[in-house]
């Protein structure tokens, strides 16, 4: 363990257990994958593979997906 992890982990021993419970849990989330927030639900999946079995479908420039984004406030 680092010294920094170290460090980390005496601070949280001062906060409320419901708290430090939180943060265990993602802590562990991170150590199991780091696979960050997202997440495609089984529907997503079968979307995205049906998508990519079309022979036909369409592409954008990153230009224009960025201009798609931005559309939609992202």
């Amino acid at each position: 363990m680092t010294k920094l992890l170290q460090d980390a982990i005496e601070k949280l021993k001062d906060l409320p257990e419901s708290r430090q419970n939180e943060l265990a849990v993602a802590l562990i989330e991170v150590a199991e994958g780091d696979q960050g927030d997202y997440r495609l639900t089984d529907e997503q999946v079968a979307e995205v593979r049906r998508r990519r079995a079309n022979p036909d479908r369409k592409f954008m420039t990153v230009a224009e997906a960025r201009k798609r984004l931005r559309h939609y406030g992202v």
